[in-house]
């Protein structure tokens, strides 16, 4: 788990966000039988939001995630 993740965030000249695999901490290594699967979300409010309902959504999401089962093809998975 590379958590929390470091964010890059640009406006000049143009906008850009990107969420880091903490690379510069720690190298990655991605291998047919550990798979990297990645999982983000983003939120935004028009205005301000109230201090309880950001957490309140990190866990609903973080539920969501854990119920989603993702199935790598085969092919995919033996690919070299």
């Amino acid at each position: 788990l590379r958590h929390p993740t470091q964010w890059f965030t640009m406006t000049k000249p143009f906008a850009y966000l990107s969420a880091t695999l903490n690379l510069h901490k720690e190298p990655l290594k991605v291998t047919s039988d550990k798979p990297l699967i990645l999982r983000y979300a983003v939120a935004v409010w028009d205005g301000r939001v109230k201090t309880e309902q950001i957490p309140r959504l990190y866990q609903q999401w973080v539920t969501w995630s854990a119920l989603e089962t993702v199935s790598i093809p085969k092919k995919l998975r033996q690919a070299k």
